[in-house]
């Protein structure tokens, strides 16, 4: 077992664009992460965590640390995006696993911007 994971962590390391892809990967979650952390502001108001157009109210509410989930979704995104990244690699070669990492890429962007959008609205509240 330790033969075959040190055998695959030299193949990963001779592929740059894995590589690079991984690393940028964490290091967005990562941001994402410290982005959230810093922005969420503890207060004994309920803040807006989301909005639908199907409900009788457009606004739900809900207290502070709900916004505390989007931290552990950036972590749990870099975590499990690069774990499956890795065994894609492992079992279906890189053709497959290098475009699944900068997909994971594209998630965190959209979810910054969806993050941004709810942050900026809680701060009304």
């Amino acid at each position: 077992m330790k033969a075959s994971i040190t055998e695959f962590i030299k193949e990963v390391a001779s592929d740059r664009q894995f590589i690079v892809a991984i690393i940028v990967l964490v290091f967005m979650c990562l941001a994402f992460c410290a982005y959230v952390a810093l922005n969420i502001h503890p207060s004994e108001l309920q803040v807006v965590t989301h909005y639908t157009a199907f409900g009788s109210t457009n606004f739900y509410r809900d207290k502070w640390y709900y916004l505390v989930t989007f931290v552990v979704f950036g972590l749990l995104t870099a975590i499990l995006h690069t774990a499956l990244a890795c065994k894609l690699y492992r079992h279906k070669g890189r053709e497959l696993a290098v475009p699944f990492a900068w997909l994971g890429v594209v998630i965190v962007i959209l979810a910054t911007a969806t993050v941004y959008q709810v942050l900026k609205v809680a701060a009304l509240s």
